[in-house]
């Protein structure tokens, strides 16, 4: 049985989807991070945009804690550029 190639827009949306561009999820902000492979943080209020663009009733407080705790660091890992990962996923970027 041959397997299904994805369309152009097929892959578009999967890609979308993926990066929690398409809709807002009821997702923590620990495993968004983590779905999202780190979260561009150069400039300060990018991650803050940027969750809040992906998920449902997110709260800055919630990444604030999450950074407090250290579950959430900002080191340089892709492109010498400043991102949020978790300290779970670190040790793999």
């Amino acid at each position: 049985m041959a397997e299904r190639v994805l369309t152009l827009k097929e892959l578009n949306r999967a890609t979308l989807a993926r990066q929690l561009l398409l809709e807002r999820k009821k997702i923590g902000v620990l495993p968004a991070i983590e779905r999202l492979a780190g979260l561009q943080a150069q400039w300060h209020p990018s991650p803050y945009v940027g969750l809040w663009s992906r998920v449902t009733g997110f709260k800055r407080e919630a990444l604030e804690a999450a950074i407090l705790r250290g579950d959430v660091i900002k080191p340089t890992v892709m492109r010498g550029t400043l991102h949020l990962v978790t300290i779970r996923d670190y040790p793999v970027f």
